[in-house]
């Protein structure tokens, strides 16, 4: 895995990158990964108590994160049979979901969204809405043509997370496949955000708590105040793109 810090203004920012653990039975490994990343990082980016997660105002993490699409699994948390014994019933069905456009279905049984609700990876992320077709594994082509020997999944993923009293300052503004790309056996996955600078909430936060409770002449400055920081950032606000590909 990577890390990188930078800051912008009183911002500070993180991305991290990375290839998680590969095949479907390997989602403990997966988690570990992800825990292991950011203990093994913390030291040479601030203080050694706190990881990548917990240093910056806002962390975005990209990358093959390999987790794969289990309806099995999905089933058994449900109480119920696995429906599909072999690999070839398997990957039938998810193919079938792809081309009736479920993504509800999938993500359902994505083995990511089931690690991040059972609070084992991803902690205090979060995950724009997904509406296109799984991005691995597929045919080096043009189009969007799954592999057999793989269950088609979505791998390819962007999350991020900010600092208690920064949430909502990042706005994710797109989040897509792009599927004509044929260099690799995934799909790239391309997402774009806005952000609010971190100075800008905190001096709105200062004001507010000084002048709250100065009657008529405080709520005018709150309102002077909210006005100043949304021209600052339709102006100036921070506006970037993340994206996953292999070679």
């Amino acid at each position: 895995g990577l890390v990188v810090r930078l800051r912008l203004g009183a911002t500070s920012l993180a991305f991290v990158s990375c290839h998680l653990a590969a095949h479907s039975h390997m989602l403990s490994r997966r988690n570990h990964n992800c825990s292991e990343l950011l203990r093994e990082t913390a030291s040479a980016l601030g203080p050694r108590h706190l990881t990548a997660a917990a240093q910056f105002d806002h962390v975005f993490w990209l990358g093959d994160l390999n987790y794969r699409t289990d309806l099995n699994a999905a089933a058994a948390a449900a109480g119920e049979e696995a429906p599909f014994p072999t690999d070839e019933e398997h990957h039938g069905q998810v193919l079938r979901l792809v081309e009736q456009g479920d993504w509800g279905a999938l993500l359902g049984a994505d083995q990511l969204a089931a690690s991040r609700a059972a609070g084992e990876a991803f902690v205090g992320f979060e995950e724009g809405p997904i509406a296109f077709a799984p991005t691995f594994k597929v045919e080096r082509s043009s189009e969007l043509v799954y592999q057999q020997k793989r269950i088609p999944s979505y791998c390819d993923r962007v999350l991020w997370k900010s600092a208690a009293g920064l949430r909502g300052a990042v706005s994710q503004t797109s989040l897509a496949a792009l599927p004509r790309v044929s260099t690799s056996d995934h799909k790239p996955v391309v997402a774009t955000f806005s952000l609010t600078p971190s100075e800008a909430l905190r001096g709105t936060m200062q004001e507010v708590r000084s002048g709250g409770s100065r009657g008529s002449r405080g709520s005018s400055r709150k309102s002077s105040l909210f006005g100043n920081v949304s021209s600052s950032f339709a102006a100036g606000s921070a506006s970037f793109t993340g994206s996953r590909a292999y070679a």
